[in-house]
């Protein structure tokens, strides 16, 4: 097959076959028109007609408008041309641009999706590309969505170029694809990948904003050590450069841990030293949030619903910039209700919760709303509507690996019955 597709190569004009090249090192095997763009350097006037040119040689297929892929074999001879054909420079430069167009991008939609999130500085090598811009959350999360094999690729490209600022740029800018998805595995590699890249970089802050992040997926997978490791890490980080936002957020994380892992009374004692110290450093939000997960805390003990409520309702008035956390806000207070018996009105919490994820199109919130969900159906003696939303939980939670889908799959098993 390399002989067929030397001669198509060898038989396109110059500017196509520099294409070519230039597309081989894409860092995958789909991408829109204006990656391409990125990649050779050219506007879209000027990319047209090599761009024609690889179509009509069929080394290059346009599966929809403006969006083109590689066939695996196809992807490896260009990349192969460009190992023989470009110096190492060269092709250095190649994936700065293209991951600096992932990184742009990504950046917007982050800007939207995750307004909150710290964005470090980072000079860009080459100018911004004609772009437009996203309509909203939901555009801007289906891109996200969209470009992902791209955007884990070009991390992993930017590493193995020797990029690592722009790497860990690029792995930071994906949280709304993290928070929302899920997406562990990928997840997981990014994350890792941009640990490596913070330490190349001898930069601490960054390395202790990713590992709390990577410990939150730990979490997550039901790996209790290794993320109890991250935080440990992280907390040593953030007191080494005198980060005390930093250190508050482990508190916080370690709050977290500690819930999942049935003890509540360390949970609320964590959360609370957390929103204090979120409270005066002056972070309204982060300590609304802490205070939601020391009322969580307490309403698993039995101890009330106050701290719940109050943090609901801080949350609420922070939906236009955190959508997500207002929502799960909501399904915590509905947890916490029917914990309470109060039923008809964790109804009412959980169905806002469900459909604020739905709109959000969040998978990780709607698995916890369909938990919870579940949870009132039983209290109501409804095994059917019950056996639905355990059904859908364990499905969503399974897609991204998940811990929380083994005991709602087993609960399934119970309630379904031998086969």
């Amino acid at each position: 097959m390399r002989s067929v597709f030397d001669v198509s190569y060898q038989e396109l004009p110059a500017q196509a076959r520099e294409l070519y090249r230039r597309l081989g090192l894409h860092p995958g095997p789909e991408l829109h028109v204006t990656a391409a763009s990125a990649a050779a350097g050219w506007n879209g006037t000027a990319l047209r007609e090599p761009l024609d040119a690889l179509l009509g040689a069929n080394l290059l297929q346009e599966v929809r408008a403006d969006r083109f892929r590689f066939h695996d074999l196809i992807r490896a001879h260009a990349a192969e041309r460009a190992a023989a054909e470009c110096t190492a420079e060269q092709r250095r430069d190649v994936v700065v641009r293209i991951v600096e167009h992932y990184l742009r991008r990504a950046r917007a939609a982050a800007e939207l999706c995750a307004p909150r999130l710290p964005v470090a500085a980072y000079d860009f090598t080459h100018p911004a590309p004609d772009s437009a811009d996203f309509t909203g959350p939901r555009e801007a999360l289906d891109w996200l969505e969209t470009e992902r094999a791209n955007l884990v690729g070009g991390v992993r490209a930017a590493v193995g170029h020797r990029l690592p600022a722009t790497a860990w740029q690029l792995g930071h800018a994906l949280w709304p694809l993290f928070r929302y998805g899920g997406h562990h595995a990928d997840w997981r590699t990014v994350d890792e990948l941009c640990l490596t890249a913070a330490r190349e970089l001898d930069a601490p802050e960054r390395e202790a904003s990713t590992a709390r992040r990577l410990a939150a997926l730990h979490h997550r997978r039901g790996a209790w050590a290794e993320s109890a490791r991250l935080l440990e890490r992280c907390g040593e980080l953030c007191a080494a450069t005198g980060d005390a936002f930093g250190s508050t957020d482990a508190h916080d994380a370690r709050a977290v841990l500690a819930l999942a892992q049935g003890d509540p009374a360390t949970a609320r004692a964590c959360a609370l030293r957390a929103e204090a110290g979120f409270r005066e450093l002056g972070f309204p939000r982060e300590a609304a949030l802490a205070l939601l997960l020391a009322g969580q805390a307490e309403a698993s003990a039995g101890d009330g619903l106050d701290h719940v409520r109050v943090a609901e309702s801080r949350l609420r008035e922070f939906r236009d910039v955190d959508p997500f956390n207002a929502a799960r806000a909501r399904i915590a207070l509905g947890t916490a209700l029917l914990a309470a018996g109060a039923l008809a009105e964790a109804s009412t919490a959980l169905d806002d919760g469900a459909a604020a994820m739905t709109e959000l199109g969040s998978a990780t919130g709607q698995a916890l709303a369909h938990r919870g969900l579940a949870d009132l159906a039983a209290a109501r003696r409804d095994p059917t509507t019950e056996r639905l939303h355990l059904t859908e939980a364990v499905r969503l939670f399974d897609h991204h690996g998940d811990a929380a889908a083994g005991p709602l799959r087993d609960r399934l098993g119970d309630l379904t019955g031998p086969a």
